[in-house]
């Protein structure tokens, strides 16, 4: 269940955030300055959290790591860098 709800700063500003839980995971998160903005941004929130991670960001897949001592060794061969 997401909730919004708002907080003032030291200066009288108000902020909205949320709170969203997932799987027994607590997620809170500053969605705004507008309570509008704030819906819009926590709608968003609701669907990254839900379909990707909790995080909101989708995971890149990990590089193997002969590909990543393949693109080292290129990139040396490029600058000059060689055995001396």
């Amino acid at each position: 269940m997401a909730t919004i709800y708002k907080r003032y700063t030291k200066y009288g500003d108000v902020r909205y955030y949320s709170s969203i839980t997932l799987n027994g995971k607590r997620i809170r998160k500053m969605l705004g300055y507008t309570r509008k903005g704030a819906e819009l941004c926590l709608k968003k929130l609701e669907y990254d959290t839900i379909f990707h991670n909790t995080k909101g960001k989708v995971e890149k897949a990990p590089t193997p790591i002969s590909n990543a001592i393949l693109a080292f060794l290129r990139s040396m061969e490029q600058s000059g860098v060689g055995k001396r």
